[in-house]
């Protein structure tokens, strides 16, 4: 080399840092290719995760659908169940309403027989 000593070293030592700061560059490089393939897998495994929550959350509206027709289901038949026992508690009140009021006409007519008896005994005394 021509150049002069502290010339010589000088350049050596631009050359050395121009070295350093190229490793340095493919050290970064390197380093954000690294984080970025990372951060890759992190969105793959967050679409994933969100697909597996989709699906569950699917599920779990599939099963809530089956439970609520189910209880529908079992409501509408214990209504029915209801609304067919009040039918009969009804005609059964009827029922029991009709035979009172047969009962109170047939007492009425006892009633007014014993009357009739009593008017006609009161007037056949006087008689005697």
């Amino acid at each position: 080399d021509l150049r002069p000593a502290p010339l010589q070293l000088v350049t050596k030592n631009r050359e050395a840092e121009i070295s350093k700061l190229k490793n340095d560059m493919t050290s970064f490089k390197l380093e954000i290719r690294k984080l970025q393939d990372e951060k890759k897998l992190q969105q793959l495994n967050l679409i994933s995760l969100t697909e597996q929550h989709k699906c569950q959350l699917s599920e779990i509206a599939e099963q809530h659908t089956r439970e609520m027709a189910e209880l529908d289901k079992g409501q509408s038949t214990r209504l029915n169940e209801l609304l067919e026992s009040s039918t009969k508690a009804r005609l059964r009140s009827q029922e029991l309403i009709a035979e009172r009021d047969e009962e109170i006409a047939e007492l009425k007519k006892q009633i007014h027989a014993k009357e009739k008896s009593t008017d006609c005994d009161s007037a056949l005394i006087p008689l005697l």
